[in-house]
């Protein structure tokens, strides 16, 4: 539960790192605009924008607070975040960095035995508590591990690139 929440947050986080750069450097995309609207830029705020001394902060926080309700532990929900960006097909090309075509459907395991424990108390339907496998778990944790390091040297790569 702690790694998934730890992945959702690495995400979360590294595309607000990265926000405002790349929008003072490209300005925005078509998915740039969906994810600023749904942050709650519409014209009145942009022409607020225009007279603010730091109108990027005021960007940023706008998405980091819309972002707080949203997760980002599924890969479609991550794919469509750094496609705003120029990124596309981010978790195929992660885990192609690492060379493990598997990534990303494992990580999917993941995060749903995540859900099946915050949300259903990891019980099965009969009432029981599922087993845990520790070395299941570990190689699980690992994969995470490893996705995000793939992740990392994806955006820095791209990131160089613009």
């Amino acid at each position: 539960v702690l790694s998934v929440s730890a992945f959702d947050s690495y995400f979360t986080d590294k595309f607000l790192e990265i926000l405002v750069p790349f929008l003072k450097e490209n300005g925005p995309t078509d998915g740039m605009v969906e994810i600023l609207s749904e942050a709650g830029l519409d014209t009145k705020m942009a022409l607020e924008l225009i007279t603010m001394e730091r109108p990027f902060r005021r960007i940023r926080t706008l998405v980091d607070r819309s972002m707080s309700s949203h997760t980002t532990q599924r890969t479609d929900v991550i794919d469509k975040l750094f496609k705003s960006i120029g990124i596309s097909e981010f978790s195929k090309n992660a885990q192609k960095i690492v060379n493990r075509n598997n990534l990303k459907t494992r990580i999917q395991v993941l995060v749903k035995r995540r859900n099946e424990i915050a949300h259903d108390g990891d019980l099965n339907t009969h009432g029981n508590t599922r087993k845990v496998d520790a070395r299941k778990v570990i190689s699980q944790i690992q994969d995470i591990e490893l996705f995000v390091t793939g992740a990392e040297k994806l955006i820095k790569s791209r990131m160089k690139k613009k």
